[in-house]
């Protein structure tokens, strides 16, 4: 990379605050011109110009969740994205089961999911539910105790974070796969009005009398986007930042959480099995990309009166 292009870009990246604050009122003035007045975008524009003012502490904190937020826009783009690109006859169903039973040999006797939804049961789906119950708070409240004891770490964990998302979600506008549930409850015909569904998770709020599942699948933005899996990618991810700075003392906590979410994946129909490795694949990719970046540009910081920090590592 060219020195002078290499020095924009990190001053580009050096001063976080306004450049989320930028972002976010950009993205909430082009939906409030193309779409309608939506308190999503327009939440996070007021938390970008309140929550830096709150005092230093409060800046330094926001700016180490920049690309928390960044993930938060780029989540709620896609489903214009969806609207603009998603066509039925570019949709897979039916193929990327066929795919499995290959790679994995199962052949005419059905995928492993097909199996595991053949043995549920109260206890298994207790047990595979507990990761996917915490799945929408365990990066935010990850990425909060990183700030408290290691904010290198804190900073590459949640920039690969970010990374993969964007990855993700070009893969799922490219090559839009439908879940297994999908192809178990509709067959093999592409029907792009479907709502998203927690599959599985059904059993949980019926047996809980809740509609925790029900309520948070229903806020998804999109339904063909099985492939890759971000629920694996993000354990994954944390497994990855931690491996070099944990003991085996708590890496078990690590590898373990990334085991139960792949085999809660699966159980619960939400994932196929090569869902769940292509979603590990991409957390790899991301880290690499992080730790390349860190090393080509050395991107760093700062914040009014406050000690320069590393913004990926």
């Amino acid at each position: 990379m060219p020195a002078d292009l290499r020095s924009r870009v990190a001053a580009w990246l050096s001063q976080p605050v306004r450049l989320m604050t930028s972002v976010a009122a950009g993205y909430a003035l082009v939906v409030l011109c193309f779409d309608r007045i939506r308190w999503e975008p327009l939440a996070l524009v007021f938390g970008c110009l309140v929550l830096p003012r709150l005092g230093a502490k409060a800046k330094r904190l926001f700016a180490g969740l920049v690309p928390y937020f960044l993930f938060v826009l780029a989540y709620d783009a896609v489903r214009y994205g969806r609207d603009a690109f998603l066509t039925a006859d570019r949709v897979t169903v039916c193929g990327i089961r066929a795919m499995e039973q290959k790679v994995l040999g199962s052949g005419s006797a059905g995928t492993i999911g097909d199996w595991a939804q053949q043995h549920v049961s109260v206890p298994l789906d207790l047990l595979f539910a507990a990761p996917y119950f915490v799945f929408a708070y365990v990066v935010l409240g990850y990425g909060l105790v990183l700030y408290v004891i290691d904010r290198p770490r804190m900073s590459r964990f949640l920039w690969a974070f970010f990374v993969a998302n964007i990855l993700a979600f070009g893969i799922w506008l490219a090559f839009p796969v439908a879940p297994p549930w999908y192809q178990h409850a509709y067959g093999c015909v592409v029907d792009l009005g479907v709502r998203p569904s927690p599959a599985g998770l059904l059993r949980v709020d019926r047996l809980l009398h809740i509609t925790y599942f029900q309520t948070l699948y229903g806020k998804s933005t999109y339904v063909f986007g099985a492939m890759p899996s971000l629920h694996c990618t993000y354990p994954m991810i944390g497994l990855l930042t931690a491996w070099h700075h944990v003991t085996w003392r708590t890496r078990p906590l690590h590898i373990g959480y990334v085991a139960l979410m792949f085999c809660a994946s699966v159980y619960l129909d939400h994932h196929y099995v090569l869902d769940g490795l292509v979603g590990f694949f991409l957390a790899a990719v991301a880290v690499w990309i992080v730790t390349k970046v860190e090393g080509v540009l050395t991107l760093r910081y700062a914040t009014e009166g406050a000690q320069h920090e590393p913004i990926v590592g």
